[in-house]
């Protein structure tokens, strides 16, 4: 587990998202360590979370 979060680590570093690159600020690249997610513009966390969503019933059918 320490190895993976070594590798993730650069992403908690830069006040980026880890999408689009847009400067965000400190509280969401804090908050996104916190909930072990990728640290998103607003706009980028709306938009990943809704494709996971459309994703999940064929996930579940391909994983079970």
């Amino acid at each position: 587990m320490k190895q993976k979060e070594d590798q993730a680590s650069y992403l908690y570093k830069k006040l980026n998202c880890a999408n689009c690159g847009k400067k965000i600020t400190k509280y969401r690249v804090q908050k996104a360590k916190k909930e072990k997610w990728l640290p998103l513009c607003k706009e980028c966390d709306i938009f990943i979370k809704d494709q996971l969503e459309k994703c999940k019933p064929h996930l579940k059918a391909l994983f079970g």
